[in-house]
C-alpha cells in the first residue's frame, strides 16, 4: 500500500510496487482511477483501511510538504504529517513492514553532512512533524525511515517542479533577484522510488538517507540550467539576502548517503541528466 499515491513520490512508488505484485494507492481526494479515498487524519479510517486490504508493506508518502503553510497551521500539519503516521503505525500489524518518507528538515543545516546517527534538530513546523512521525515509526520497530532532500523531475509527469520554476524565471526576461544562500541537494524522484525498492528487498529497517550527490544554491543550479538550455542570466541577479519567509530554512541540510551506499545501491541520477530528460517537457511557456 502507497499513501499518497497521486502525488509526485507516492505516484513513482505505487507504479514500482504494482510492477512487483498486487498494490493499492490511497489518496485523500483520489485524482487518478484505481486509488482509494482515505482521509489519513481519522484513526478509524486508517484501521478500516488496513483491515481491508491486509497490506505486508505500507510505504506512508502522504504529507503536506509546504513549510510555510505547515508553519501558518501547525495543528493540521500535525494531524496530517504525524498523526497519520502514528495511526497507521497503531493499526498494522507487527510483522508488516512500515516505510516512511521523511525529510532533510528534520536538520538544522547548520554542520552537514548528516548522517543517519545524527540528532536531529528542526527549525520549523514542517520539520518537526516529520520528527514526530519518524519516532512514530522507530518505536514499533519494522519501520524503514526514507530521508530525501528536494525532489525533482516532476517535469517528466507534467506537475511543474523545480527545474521548471528555474526555466520559467530564465526565459521571462524579467528582472529578479535568485537566492544564492541555501544550500540544495535535488534528488530525482524515481531514484527515490527506487531506493524505497531496494531496502525493502533488502529487508533493511532503521533510518536511511537518500540524497543527490552535488550541491548548490537556487542561484548556482540556474546558471547551471541556463548553461545545459542555452538560456541567458543577464535578467537574473544573485541574492545573498534571505527572502523573508513564514518558515525558516535550514541553509544547508546536506545528507550523507554512505549508509544506502554501503548496501550496494548506487542509483543516483545527476542533475544535468534530469534536465536533458525533462527537454521535451518543458514548454516555451514553462
Amino acid at each position: 500500500m502507497v499513501t499518497g499515491a497521486s502525488g509526485y513520490l507516492g505516484g513513482l512508488v505505487l507504479s514500482r510496487m504494482a510492477s512487483r505484485g498486487p498494490a493499492v494507492g490511497t489518496a485523500w481526494r483520489p485524482s487518478a482511477p484505481g486509488l482509494v479515498s482515505c482521509d489519513l487524519t481519522d484513526p478509524l479510517a486508517v484501521k478500516d483501511l488496513l483491515v481491508q486490504h491486509e497490506p505486508d508493506t505500507v510505504v506512508h508518502c502522504a504529507a503536506w510538504r509546504d513549510p510555510d503553510r505547515c508553519e501558518e497551521f501547525p495543528d493540521e500539519a500535525a494531524l496530517i504529517n504525524s498523526a497519520s503516521a502514528r495511526f497507521i503505525c497503531a493499526a498494522l500489524p507487527p510483522e508488516a513492514v512500515f516505510v516512511l518518507i521523511s525529510s532533510d528538515y528534520v536538520f538544522d543545516g547548520t554542520s552537514p553532512p548528516y548522517t543517519e546517527d545524527d540528532s536531529v534538530c528542526p527549525v520549523n513546523v514542517y520539520g518537526r512533524t516529520k520528527v514526530t512521525a519518524e519516532q512514530a515509526a522507530l518505536a514499533r520497530g519494522n519501520s524503514l525511515v526514507i530521508r530525501p532532500p528536494v525532489l525533482i523531475g516532476q517535469e517528466l509527469t507534467g506537475q511543474g517542479g523545480f527545474i521548471a520554476q528555474m526555466v520559467s524565471a530564465l526565459r521571462s526576461e524579467r528582472p529578479a533577484d535568485v537566492d544564492d544562500v541555501l544550500v540544495r541537494f535535488p534528488v530525482f524522484g524515481p531514484d527515490v522510488a527506487e531506493a524505497v525498492e531496494f531496502l525493502l528487498a533488502k529487508r533493511a529497517a532503521g533510518v536511511f538517507h537518500v540524497s543527490g550527490e552535488q550541491g548548490g544554491t537556487r542561484w548556482q543550479w540556474t546558471l547551471r540550467t541556463a548553461a545545459l538550455l542555452g538560456l541567458q542570466t543577464d535578467h537574473l541577479r544573485p541574492s545573498r539576502v534571505i527572502v523573508p519567509r513564514r518558515a525558516a530554512r535550514p541553509p544547508d541540510s546536506h545528507l550523507s548517503t554512505g549508509k544506502i551506499k554501503g548496501l550496494g545501491f548506487s542509483g543516483f541520477t545527476g542533475f544535468d541528466e534530469v534536465v536533458r530528460r525533462a527537454v521535451p517537457f518543458l514548454s516555451p511557456s514553462s
